[in-house]
């Protein structure tokens, strides 16, 4: 083999190295456009599914206080029933009355109940 023709062949060979390298960088760079578009795309698709969420809850909110509003103009107002005003009337007599409050501070000065006992102190020495 000559030289000629060694020449030729690593010519040959550089070039096949070449074409196969200038094919895979239009590959690499098909596919890292297409991957550009894709993302592009589920972007907007992500944000437009975002808005029309929160349209839709702000639609609902809009509703919703639309409805309290209504439902709040037709109720009466608060009046207590017979069995709270019964609780508010014993507690407020239970209060004023002699030792009332005094059965509320301390628990253990309530008629029927056991007085509880100080816990032993252990000397440590």
């Amino acid at each position: 083999m000559t030289d000629q023709q060694s020449q030729q062949r690593v010519n040959e060979a550089a070039e096949q190295f070449t074409d196969a390298l200038v094919n895979s960088y239009k590959v690499v760079a098909e596919r890292g456009a297409a991957a550009q578009e894709q993302n592009a795309q589920l972007t907007e698709t992500f944000f437009n599914r975002v808005v029309e969420n929160l349209r839709s809850q702000a639609e609902e909110n809009r509703q919703a206080t639309e409805r309290l509003t209504t439902s709040s103009a037709r109720q009466t107002p608060y009046r207590p029933s017979p069995g709270s005003r019964l609780t508010h009337t014993w507690a407020s007599w239970t209060l004023c009355s002699p030792g009332g409050r005094e059965a509320y501070r301390q628990p253990s000065a309530v008629p029927g109940r056991p007085r509880r006992l100080p816990r032993a102190r252990i000397a440590r020495g």
